[in-house]
């Protein structure tokens, strides 16, 4: 982590549902990628190099195989990232 910003590599062989985070905006840059990215109910397929950048508090949900770099700001915390089911069993809806 430097200063307000987080940086990770991230993989997936699989699906993230939708999730979304309050505090931090989100870019993912893909290298090795062919997945579906589902954002603001718009599908977008992604693969090497392409970037998408994810506003906090947008859901979001990813489908398919990809290594990415991740960028947060401010950094990634744990307790910001919300997912449409958790909402939905603690609220009766979408966050």
């Amino acid at each position: 982590m430097v200063g307000n910003i987080s940086v990770a590599v991230s993989h997936l062989n699989g699906k993230i549902d939708k999730t979304k985070n309050i505090e931090s905006d989100r870019i993912y840059y893909f290298i090795n990628a062919n997945a579906k990215f589902e954002l603001d109910n718009e599908i977008v397929h992604v693969n090497d190099g392409d970037v998408i950048f994810v506003s906090k508090n947008t859901f979001y949900s990813i489908e398919g195989k990809f290594d990415a770099v991740l960028i947060n700001t401010p950094a990634f915390d744990l307790k910001n990232e919300i997912s449409e089911m958790w909402a939905y069993e603690k609220w009766g809806r979408g966050y």
